[in-house]
C-alpha cells in the first residue's frame, strides 16, 4: 500500500500516525521494507527488523530542519 498527499487524510492519519505531515509518502512495498519520500523528494530506506515509529520520528525531525 502507497499513502500520498492525494489519499485520504484519515487514512493518512491510521498508517503514518496522528500528527504526521500529510506531505510524507510511506510505501511497504515488500515485508520487512519501509520506504518514506520526504517532501523536498529524499527518501528514508530502512530493512529488516526496525522501528516503525522511530523511523517515522527520524522523518518528522528531518522535515522539520527545512
Amino acid at each position: 500500500m502507497i499513502v500520498t498527499s492525494e489519499t485520504d487524510r484519515r487514512e493518512d492519519a491510521r498508517m503514518m500516525g496522528a500528527g504526521a505531515p500529510s506531505a510524507l509518502a510511506v510505501a511497504a512495498p515488500t515485508p520487512g521494507r519501509i520506504e518514506i519520500v520526504l517532501r523536498g523528494g529524499r527518501r528514508i530506506i530502512v530493512e529488516g527488523a526496525v522501528d516503525a515509529d522511530t523511523v517515522l520520528t527520524l522523518a518528522r525531525g528531518l522535515e522539520a530542519l527545512r
